[in-house]
């Protein structure tokens, strides 16, 4: 017998700390009210780390890989599905750490989708079954939104991350909804433009022909890093990015990464939307978090969040291209001169600003890309 049905779901997830052996235990990182809000019978998750076993050592350089002992509090945390077709699954390694994270969510009753130790594995679909609704969830990843990462694209004999491929989509969620009798079927997918309201004319183009023209009944995005907007229509929905729900702020050679004065980087999403037996129709609402200088997901002040609210139902919905341009433009800058201003105070970047102008086409090829280039990156 089916009854109301209830579906959360928030935005990026990292616990990578870049320590080793830390005693940082993440006991308090969302507030008892947040927690309260984002309980529901399907609770959905991007996953934005590995996990790699205790006593190994983690990889050089910048990446998402954070020590198994850290997943026990997210575990214990409510949430039913990861996607895992992200940019940084691959981080530990590729296999090793998929294989180590997809064995802790297994032994632990959680489900996950959009990434394996093939493209299968990456491809399948998470069933999950409450209230009397059989729910599918696919992981997908959009390339084009990224730069190097082929690598991390799973094939008939490498792991890695499902791609988004609209036919393959379409087959695949028919196909599911035939085989498995599914009530419900959602994307979880990774793209667009990082630190950007307003999404790009492709992506919105791509959710369209994937929410009018296949069996996908809900879009979940991720990666923005920053909160767009939500869309509904024919008793489907949208939501373009949900922006970063947690993300500790971890240290690097140029700084911190998204530290407590970066309220873009800090703000997000709980989007809970609710299937009613009565006439099978979905109703949506959302609330605005932010991550607190304790690293604490608490909820954001009414009016500031009645603020952004009205933007993610109402103007970061649409198709905007100027807006989208100015924005991207606007960001590059912003980012290029917080980085000048680390030249007196920050070793690496210092260092990094001399290779720059002293190579006249990597120089040449940078402001390209801050200023003129379309390549959205």
């Amino acid at each position: 017998m089916k009854n109301d049905l209830s579906i959360s779901s928030v935005g990026d997830v990292s616990f990578s700390t870049g320590m080793e052996n830390h005693k940082y235990d993440f006991k308090d990182w969302i507030s008892n009210d947040v927690r309260a809000f984002l309980k529901a019978d399907i609770q959905i998750g991007n996953l934005e780390c590995v996990f790699y076993p205790h006593g190994k050592k983690r990889p050089t350089g910048f990446n998402l890989s954070e020590e198994d002992t850290s997943i026990k509090v997210l575990l214990n945390s409510g949430f039913d599905v990861f996607n895992l077709a992200n940019n940084h699954i691959c981080d530990y390694y590729g296999k090793s750490g998929i294989e180590h994270t997809i064995g802790l969510l297994d032994k632990n009753g959680v489900h996950y989708c959009g990434a394996g130790v093939n493209i299968q594995q990456a491809q399948r679909p998470c069933l999950i079954e409450r209230k009397g609704y059989k729910v599918g969830v696919f992981g997908r990843i959009h390339e084009a939104s990224f730069t190097n990462i082929a690598n991390d694209i799973a094939t008939i004999k490498s792991a890695g991350s499902a791609p988004l491929v609209v036919d393959e989509l379409k087959q695949a969620c028919e196909k599911a909804k035939q085989d498995y009798k599914l009530d419900l079927a959602i994307l979880a997918v990774h793209w667009g433009i990082q630190d950007v309201h307003n999404h790009t004319s492709e992506i919105h183009r791509l959710a369209n022909e994937i929410i009018m023209n296949s069996k996908i009944d809900i879009i979940l995005g991720s990666h923005s890093h920053c909160i767009q907007g939500i869309t509904e229509t024919r008793n489907k929905a949208i939501c373009y990015g949900q922006g970063n729900f947690y993300f500790y702020p971890q240290l690097l050679d140029e700084g911190v990464l998204y530290n407590d004065k970066q309220d873009l980087n800090r703000t997000s999403l709980v989007t809970k939307i609710n299937l009613s037996k009565k006439d099978a129709c979905l109703s949506l609402q959302a609330k605005v978090v932010k991550q607190n200088e304790q690293n604490t997901i608490i909820f954001l002040d009414k009016t500031k969040a009645d603020k952004i609210l009205n933007k993610v139902f109402g103007k970061w919905q649409n198709d905007r291209k100027l807006a989208f341009y100015c924005e991207y433009r606007l960001r590059a800058l912003y980012l290029d001169f917080n980085k000048f201003k680390s030249v007196f105070n920050n070793s690496t970047v210092r260092k990094r600003f001399f290779q720059l102008i002293l190579s006249p086409k990597k120089l040449i090829k940078k402001i390209w890309m801050t200023c003129i280039s379309s390549q959205y990156k």
